[in-house]
């Protein structure tokens, strides 16, 4: 800023946050936003072990299989133009 002082600031611009429960078959996920609404578009899904797993145009809903081994990692929310 000036005079040997200087100045950050951090802005918040949204969240996005997941909820997902383990299926017979793997996990069931939904992408909320930051009114902790089901986003649903065509560009709506996450990156999770370097794989891509869209939601449904209807629901909202995504399903990622379970893996043969297990893997922990992390996990990319995308909606629209938001990550």
């Amino acid at each position: 800023m000036g005079n040997g002082y200087s100045a950050r600031a951090v802005i918040k611009k949204g969240s996005l946050s997941l909820v997902h429960r383990s299926t017979v078959a793997g996990h069931l996920a939904y992408v909320l936003d930051h009114n902790k609404e089901v986003c649903i578009g065509r560009r709506t899904g996450v990156w999770f072990d370097q794989k891509y797993y869209p939601s449904d145009l209807d629901t909202g809903r995504i399903f990622m299989p379970y893996s043969k081994q297990e893997l922990s990692a992390k996990i990319i929310m995308i909606h629209e133009d938001f990550a």
